[in-house]
């Protein structure tokens, strides 16, 4: 037995089913939901997938591009000129020890000397070393060999050009050694 009640009901929720909302209406309830921020954006996977693989192919290609043109200035200077190691002693000829005002004196001349080979970009690395050594192996040389207190690399056309850098170095007018090397090819 039906009751007339039930049967309204499904034919009003029949109607329901059967209207369909103004097309404006979903826009405007998203909109709003958007604004509220209690819409949160799903992406498909694979176009999440196809846009985070793109990103990665045009980095990898951007970075290898940039890499081979770096890679062309070094060679070009590599081909013009060589690597020098100067290998600065700490042998000090000095009779009576600097004073303080001396050493800053000193300290200035060196670092003008860094700044001008830095300038000219022949400046490839310097570091001032401990006078602390430890000597692991077979050692042939003897002790009283003075340990070196700085390490400078340059850029230099020839022997001759590098022997010149050398002998503008503070540390020749001082009193100490400076030992070039040149890098073997």
């Amino acid at each position: 037995m039906t009751r007339p009640e039930d049967s309204d009901e499904r034919k009003a929720a029949q109607i329901v089913r059967d209207v369909s909302p103004a097309p404006s209406l979903e826009d405007r309830v998203v909109a709003r939901l958007g604004a509220a921020g209690l819409l949160k954006v799903h992406r498909d996977w694979r176009t999440v997938l196809l846009s985070r693989s793109t990103l990665a192919i045009a980095s990898l290609v951007g970075g290898l591009g940039l890499g081979l043109a770096i890679a062309s200035l070094k060679v070009g200077i590599a081909d013009a000129q060589h690597a020098y190691v100067f290998l600065l002693d700490t042998t000090r000829t000095d009779v009576n020890p600097p004073d303080a005002a001396e050493l800053v004196r000193r300290d200035r001349a060196y670092a003008a000397w860094m700044a001008s080979l830095e300038r000219s970009g022949r400046l490839l690395s310097a570091v001032r070393l401990a006078p602390e050594r430890m000597l692991v192996g077979a050692v042939e040389r003897s002790e009283s060999v003075p340990p070196a207190s700085g390490v400078v690399i340059v850029q230099a056309a020839n022997d001759s050009d590098a022997r010149q850098l050398a002998l503008a170095s503070p540390h020749v007018r001082y009193g100490g050694t400076i030992e070039i090397r040149k890098k073997q090819i």
